[in-house]
């Protein structure tokens, strides 16, 4: 819709329903949120309404394109209907990625392909490391001391 003023109406529609649909969900889960029955009925609901959405006829190139994807992760997208732990956003992988982002830009570690792919590698363990509650100096020093045992 942003990309193309003045906003396409087939956009528009796409737009506010999908994000109707969305809101419609989070209503109704939190009258459910603590049933199992009804959380799944539930996401069985909303998955056969997602569907029907993404199913329609769009004209429209990014649209489409943008149904083709609902369709093909519509189990991932409407997880967080069925479990509890999982949120219906990604704002906690974003946060995670915030201090990775400052430190790539400020390091100016990813000038080139080679540094950018030289600090992917090395954030992943050091992330997943820290998820996990283990240091990354410590725990990279005893493997690193083990392969060369």
């Amino acid at each position: 819709i942003e990309g193309k003023p003045p906003p396409d109406p087939e956009r528009l529609e796409f737009k506010e329903d999908l994000h109707h649909l969305f809101l419609e969900m989070g209503l109704a889960l939190e009258q459910v949120a603590l049933d199992a029955a009804a959380r799944e009925a539930l996401y069985q609901e909303m998955r056969e309404r997602l569907q029907a959405f993404a199913q329609r006829s769009w004209s429209d190139a990014d649209c489409c394109r943008l149904a083709g994807r609902i369709k093909k992760h519509l189990d991932d997208l409407l997880l967080w209907l069925r479990d509890p732990a999982v949120e219906a956003t990604n704002n906690a992988a974003e946060r995670a990625l915030h201090p990775a982002v400052i430190t790539r830009k400020t390091s100016f570690g990813s000038h080139s392909k080679k540094g950018a792919l030289d600090f992917a590698r090395l954030l992943s363990p050091i992330r997943t490391w820290e998820q996990q509650g283990h240091h990354f100096f410590s725990t990279a020093h005893g493997l690193l001391s083990q392969s060369y045992s």
